[in-house]
């Protein structure tokens, strides 16, 4: 069978190139259920390979012609000293699995619950250490939201080995490395937000209380927007299997047709306060009238 050359310009299918000559004496051999593939690369080419010292090497199969990403059974990385002849195999931890279970807990499960807290349990008077039930639900929700999103901020970054810049560079992340920088600060800055809240009057709600309650509600639906988007644009990346993405869609579905459906039961309730509330003023202005 013949060895063809590629060259790959990112971390997915599409970023898979065809072409280059740096290779010679390519053959590809199968004898019994062993496959072989000899080449001859110079040393000095694009890239130069070293002599002195171990060279980090990848290597992946398929069980299909197809182009899609290998399991983790069906590739793996050896350090080659290509001065000795000898080699070592490398031990391959998956950070890219733990980090997108460790952000969709924290920003796409725990921050929603916090969210669902304060839509639905507001109205309910239970007091648990004369706090509100649905306010230490929700401070709790946010807290495990929080700690997963560090642990996954965390495993993301150890997974690319390099320089700082090159974590949230285009070739390493595209955009989804950049939007999950700017929804981690976000975060932390709502977190302190909810501690640094100004005090709720009893009687009437103060002018920086109705913008923070505004501001910390607005921001904190749009940050849990934008980390379900983000984690399709990760998805993506990862050439992962489209069952992960159709399983993410559904789960924003979900979020959204919940989110409708509390914005349409707010406006009713409204809707409802404002005829009673006429309807008692009408009655008062009758009984004035007899």
């Amino acid at each position: 069978a013949d060895v063809e050359e590629y060259y790959m310009t990112g971390k997915n299918t599409g970023s898979i190139n065809r072409g280059g000559n740096e290779l010679s004496g390519r053959t590809c051999t199968e004898i019994n259920g062993k496959t072989t593939v000899e080449f001859v690369r110079a040393l000095l080419g694009t890239s130069t390979i070293s002599t002195s010292g171990d060279t980090n090497c990848i290597w992946a199969y398929g069980s299909t012609d197809s182009l899609s990403q290998h399991s983790n059974t069906q590739r793996g990385i050896i350090k080659i000293n290509f001065g000795t002849g000898t080699g070592s195999t490398v031990d391959e931890v998956d950070y890219i699995l733990a980090h997108s279970i460790c952000m969709w807990l924290g920003m796409c499960f725990f921050f929603v619950i916090g969210i669902s807290s304060v839509r639905y349990l507001k109205a309910d008077e239970t007091q648990i250490m004369e706090k509100p039930k649905w306010l230490l639900l929700h401070i709790g929700a946010q807290c495990f939201g929080v700690f997963f999103m560090i642990l996954g901020f965390g495993l993301g970054y150890a997974s690319v080995a390099g320089p700082i810049d090159k974590h949230f560079s285009d070739d390493t992340s595209q955009s989804h490395g950049k939007i999950g920088l700017v929804l981690c600060s976000a975060s932390l800055i709502q977190i302190v937000g909810g501690l640094l809240r100004p005090q709720k009057e009893p009687e009437h709600k103060t002018t920086m209380r109705k913008i923070w309650e505004f501001g910390h509600k607005f921001t904190g639906v749009t940050i849990v927007l934008l980390a379900h988007i983000n984690v399709l644009l990760g998805l993506e990346h990862a050439d992962s299997n489209d069952t992960w993405t159709y399983l993410q869609c559904i789960w924003i579905v979900l979020w959204l047709l919940r989110e409708i459906f509390f914005l349409c039961a707010s406006r009713k309730k409204e809707e409802k306060v404002r005829i009673e509330g006429t309807q008692e003023k009408v009655g008062r202005v009758a009984n004035l009238a007899l």
